[in-house]
């Protein structure tokens, strides 16, 4: 948010973005839930009866039901539709489906940013963005965690997005973070792992089994 400024507009625009974006790859649900966590303590501060917190509220599961039309595990619809055309003798990889379900996306987020901001956000005054408190530093062996999942992220996002260069399918690049995630100890614990298998896999799985 800090990045947004304090201006309502843009931190909306911001923050759906985000959503956006993360929900290309994991589930609508599990990016809503994390989204609107992280904006607790400012939607707190904003209050219920605030137009800006109604319009961050509406707007981050709309970000995040749009981004899923992004990419084919962006929902699990998206992977039977592809289990279902590769069945009918027309396949198509992850790059195709971002090459339409992309703008898509990107189209009915900024609709659906511009008609919250004509319906809430006309005269909203600026947000008050609380600077995090100084002095607090980060610890190594979260930091190396953070960069580890990162990796691990973009080396995925890269396979899927190069999958008619090595025809790895879907479901195989998703075992990549169910692999080294765990790996580098940073999903441990049993719940984590059914996690983290739900919300990569259980879209790829489908278009496994469709195949």
């Amino acid at each position: 948010m800090k990045v947004c400024g304090t201006d309502p507009k843009r931190v909306l625009f911001g923050m759906m973005t985000v959503t956006m974006v993360f929900s290309m790859l994991i589930s609508n649900t599990a990016t809503t839930a994390m989204v609107i966590a992280a904006l607790i303590p400012a939607l707190s501060k904003l209050g219920k009866e605030s137009k800006a917190a109604k319009a961050l509220v509406l707007g981050i599961p709309i970000a995040a039901t749009t981004g899923g039309m992004g990419t084919v595990i962006g929902s699990p619809p998206n992977a039977i539709a592809v289990g279902v055309l590769a069945e009918a003798g027309n396949p198509i990889d992850f790059l195709d489906w971002m090459y339409y379900g992309l703008p898509i996306a990107v189209f009915l987020t900024l609709l659906a940013w511009s008609v919250l901001v004509r319906l809430y956000m006309k005269e909203t005054a600026p947000l008050a963005i609380e600077d995090p408190p100084a002095g607090e530093t980060i610890e190594p062996g979260f930091r190396a965690k953070r960069i580890t999942v990162l990796v691990v992220v973009l080396v995925t996002v890269s396979l899927w997005l190069t999958s008619p260069l090595h025809h790895l399918g879907a479901a195989a690049v998703a075992a990549v973070p169910l692999v080294f995630l765990p790996m580098s100890r940073i999903t441990q614990r049993p719940k984590d792992c059914r996690s983290t298998a739900s919300e990569v896999c259980y879209p790829t799985r489908t278009t496994f089994e469709q195949r």
